[in-house]
C-alpha cells in the first residue's frame, strides 16, 4: 500500500470520526443482535515444580445476548449486553377532600 493510499484512508477515518462526534444522534429502536464469543473450558496444569501454569483444554462458541442501536443520521452503532428493564411507577397522592 502506498503512502498516498495510507494518507487518504487516514483522512477518511478522521472525517468519519468528526462526523460522529459532531452528530446529535437520533437512534433507532434497539434490536436483539446475539453475539458469539469463544469461551475456554477445562484447564490443564502445564510445567513442573514451582514453574506451573494452567492452559485451557479447548474452546467452545457461546451465544451472548446483545442489543444494538444505530444512529439514523451518522450510522454510529452502540452495543450492550445489559438488559435494561424500565419500570414506571406512578404514585398518586390523595388530598383530603
Amino acid at each position: 500500500m502506498s503512502n498516498d493510499n495510507i494518507r487518504r484512508l487516514q483522512y477518511q477515518i478522521e472525517s468519519e470520526k468528526k462526523k460522529i462526534s459532531n452528530c446529535i444522534h437520533d437512534y433507532n429502536e434497539p434490536f436483539f443482535n446475539p453475539d458469539t464469543i469463544r469461551e475456554a473450558y477445562g484447564y490443564n496444569m502445564v510445567g513442573h515444580g514451582s514453574d506451573v501454569w494452567y492452559e485451557p483444554q479447548g474452546y467452545r462458541d457461546v451465544k451472548v445476548d446483545r442489543w444494538t442501536r444505530v444512529c439514523k443520521i451518522c450510522g454510529n452503532s452502540q452495543h450492550t449486553n445489559k438488559l435494561l428493564v424500565l419500570v414506571v411507577v406512578m404514585t398518586v397522592s390523595l388530598v383530603n377532600f
